[in-house]
């Protein structure tokens, strides 16, 4: 009987042991999947600012899906994720012209190859100024977009710093809507 209990406590001693490592092995392999997710897959971020409103309201919680362009190339209309060389933060944007289109504006309306972008996103009635673009005709490098906030008012985008290459969209934003 004597032996019987000695091995019993040894056994608990080398299972918890056991369990420590199995804990240890979970929350290592925990952690390198959240990074390994974060890194390629899935970013979280929160909107601060109105540049996008009504679609995107400050203070509310977006996906950006990192793998959406591997396979196929952004679209437009798609709200995407982009890293300025100029900006710490990632900013969020719409596509309105892809590579090679060509984009104006005139009397508050988009010109995608000379025709009105229709828009179903906006407010109604929105007004899209010319800003730095003036009346000038700007055509889209092989591999540039031109992004606009869906608040033109208070939107920094395309309009001020011209078209985006395509290596700084991060992925396209999701949202829970």
């Amino acid at each position: 009987m004597k032996n019987n209990i000695s091995l019993d406590s040894q056994f608990h001693r080398h299972s918890w042991r056991g369990q420590l490592r199995i804990i240890a092995a979970v929350t290592l392999g925990a952690v390198a999947v959240y990074f390994g997710l974060t890194r390629y897959v899935l970013l979280v971020g929160q909107v601060v600012g109105t540049s996008m409103t009504p679609t995107l309201e400050p203070g509310e919680r977006y996906a950006i899906n990192r793998l959406a362009y591997r396979r196929q190339a952004p679209a437009r209309g798609d709200i995407v994720a982009v890293r300025l060389p100029s900006e710490s933060d990632l900013i969020v944007k719409r596509i309105v012209a892809l590579p090679g289109e060509q984009v104006a504006m005139r009397g508050g309306l988009v010109l995608v190859n000379g025709t009105v972008l229709q828009e179903p996103y906006l407010k109604p009635g929105t007004q899209t100024a010319a800003k730095r673009m003036g009346s000038a005709v700007r055509k889209m490098a092989d591999d540039c977009y031109f992004l606009l906030g869906d608040n033109r008012e208070a939107s920094a985008d395309s309009r001020i710093d011209g078209a985006v290459p395509r290596v700084w969209i991060v992925g396209r934003v999701v949202t829970g809507r």
